[in-house]
């Protein structure tokens, strides 16, 4: 015989388990980017890395470059990015007050319908914000510190607590490496 279960409990179970199984595999995503990333720092240091590897210093940051990212270590933490402050396409980050002390230990949401941006940002600010929640709503809430990645022109601005990304494609990433170079004050 079957156990009768309301409907409600039945909706919440169900909800229950889609955001377990999400949260995994944005887990094994992140972390799975990250490894890759991050691979040839364990490697046996072969004259094909060696080949492919360079690095440069900005603003006192040493950045590594390593199997397509340039990867640059603070406080104890490693951050990844596709872009190095040298060779990314300018944006104006005047208005832009979001600081990585203003995110430290606190929720920060992110609202985006790009993925690489969002994973862009997800893995490196994910050591300093006490969690990171994602949305693909465009129902953001500008008292709370969020990030929102839109499709459009080129634009990066803050509203609030808001930081919006504006772009298109390969772009948004770039200016994702942006906005992050001056959270975590690499660039000024």
């Amino acid at each position: 015989m079957r156990k009768i279960v309301s409907k409600n409990r039945e909706e919440k179970k169900r909800r229950r388990n889609q955001l377990t199984i999400g949260g995994i595999l944005i887990g094994v995503m992140i972390l799975s980017t990250l490894g890759y990333a991050l691979q040839s720092n364990f490697s046996s240091g072969s004259s094909s890395n060696a080949a492919n590897s360079t690095s440069i210093t900005y603003n006192g940051f040493l950045f590594a470059y390593n199997n397509g990212y340039w990867v640059t270590s603070s406080g104890g933490r490693t951050f990844v990015f596709r872009y190095n402050p040298q060779n990314i396409p300018p944006a104006d980050l005047s208005n832009i007050t979001l600081k990585s002390q203003t995110i430290e230990g606190k929720p920060l949401y992110i609202y985006s319908s790009d993925v690489f941006a969002t994973n862009e940002i997800r893995a490196n600010l994910k050591g300093i914000a006490g969690s990171i929640e994602s949305s693909n709503s465009s129902d953001y809430n500008c008292s709370r510190n969020s990030i929102v990645i839109e499709n459009g022109a080129q634009e990066v601005r803050q509203s609030g607590n808001c930081v919006f990304i504006s772009g298109q494609g390969e772009n948004l990433i770039s200016l994702a490496d942006n906005v992050l170079f001056k959270i975590l004050g690499i660039i000024n």
